[in-house]
């Protein structure tokens, strides 16, 4: 989704925000309200499965492979999902605001 659709549906309070990279990247700088469940730990799957598959889980990294990989195990999961287009960068390129 593009950065302007995203942040579109960020405005639904029925989302979940994830932050899909490493907590060292998170650390430099996330979406505000944005969660940190890195991907490539090997309790990803665990954390995921105490999130509401009712809700929207909207995904990003820094250009798109992680929250690809992350989306995918969402939607096997049961959840809707919306990756960001270009991830953080893409955010970040567009002239959008990041918590530092």
């Amino acid at each position: 989704m593009s950065v302007q659709s995203f942040e579109k549906a960020l405005a639904d309070k029925n989302t979940i925000l994830l932050d899909v990279r490493s907590p060292q990247e998170f650390e430099e700088g996330h979406l505000h309200n944005a969660i940190n469940l890195d991907v490539l730990s090997s309790d990803f799957t665990s954390k995921v499965d105490a999130l509401n598959t009712q809700n929207t889980v909207m995904v990003y990294c820094r250009s798109v492979k992680r929250s690809a990989t992350a989306a995918s195990i969402l939607q096997s999961k049961g959840f809707k999902v919306i990756d960001l287009a270009g991830g953080i960068t893409a955010w970040t390129s567009a002239g959008k605001s990041i918590v530092q």
